[in-house]
């Protein structure tokens, strides 16, 4: 069921006439959600700008009406995005250094620093829209299971992108979860694993509705060169933290299975510091050595009332 809620989060409404109800899960990305409704529901009223939407109490997601397509079958669809967007509004205007060698600030610290940059707002919850005590922040940190100590740049950058950035050197995998049941919203930075007992059975001929597959081989590499901040001789390289060598390079296995050495330059300079930019480029590496795939699966929603 598609429940509406407005601009202070109060339910507002549920659409039981909601169909072609579809959400795109992505991971360190925006999702989104669309669904239809009859073009004479009245309910419609309901799907104004600055309203969400959650599907069976699960992700908000805010309610984008230029998005709105009408058809000659009498139906209007609605697209949102869900309600981490709302990071994109605050920037960080100019160039912002944080962390990095010598520095006692853990991904924690680091993940806090952007989250106390957002633009405040006002909620009529906890006081008055003119009192400045009712200004509060959007979302709040709440697990972090990954702390390393990097140093990251950012330079006219808004705190999703931000935000997302943090696991780029990372050598493990990571993703960001959000709990928008509450308020202020809270995400957690968790670490990826195997564990399936909390995961959705999609079967064949049962639930699953579509399989897409995509792969990219011109995007294998297995002999990185990473580069920071600075310009020609004076740029930054990771000969310094790497025997004197300028690049990365994937184990002999990984090099025979491409037929060879595919090189590659990467440059970022936003890396002011040669031991940040090498953990970085190994973490990259560590992605760029098999062909990027992209799966994308719908599955319905069955349920099985007694």
């Amino acid at each position: 069921m598609v429940r509406v809620f407005d601009s202070l989060r109060r339910p507002v409404g549920d659409l039981l006439n909601a169909f072609n109800v579809k959400e795109h899960q992505k991971m360190n990305a925006v999702s989104t959600f669309t669904f239809a409704l009859p073009e004479d529901d009245p309910k419609n009223r309901l799907c104004r700008q600055g309203n969400t939407v959650s599907w069976d109490n699960g992700q908000l997601y805010k309610i984008m009406p230029m998005k709105t397509e009408s058809d000659e079958l009498g139906f209007i669809t609605y697209e949102c995005e869900h309600v981490i967007a709302t990071l994109i509004d605050s920037v960080m205007f100019g160039h912002h250094v944080f962390g990095g060698l010598g520095v006692a600030n853990n991904t924690t610290a680091t993940i806090q620093w952007l989250l106390n940059r957002q633009t405040m707002r006002f909620d009529p919850w906890v006081g008055t829209w003119v009192n400045d005590n009712s200004k509060i922040r959007s979302w709040n940190l709440g697990v972090c299971e990954i702390n390393r100590n990097f140093e990251y740049g950012w330079e006219q950058e808004n705190l999703l992108y931000a935000l997302w950035s943090i696991g780029t050197p990372f050598t493990e995998d990571w993703m960001f979860e959000y709990d928008t049941s509450i308020f202020p919203y809270r995400l957690n930075l968790r670490r990826l694993s195997n564990d399936i007992r909390d995961s959705i059975p999609v079967m064949f001929k049962k639930n699953l509705t579509k399989v897409i597959h995509e792969s990219d081989p011109t995007t294998v590499c297995n002999r990185l060169y990473p580069l920071g901040y600075g310009e020609g001789i004076n740029q930054l390289n990771i000969r310094a933290v790497n025997g004197g060598v300028p690049f990365i390079q994937s184990p002999p296995a990984v090099v025979a299975s491409h037929g060879g050495i595919i090189e590659r330059v990467w440059i970022d300079r936003r890396y002011t510091d040669a031991r940040s930019l090498l953990d970085a480029a190994t973490a990259m590496l560590r992605g760029l050595e098999t062909p990027y795939e992209q799966w994308e699966i719908e599955y319905a929603n069955v349920e099985v009332r007694r």
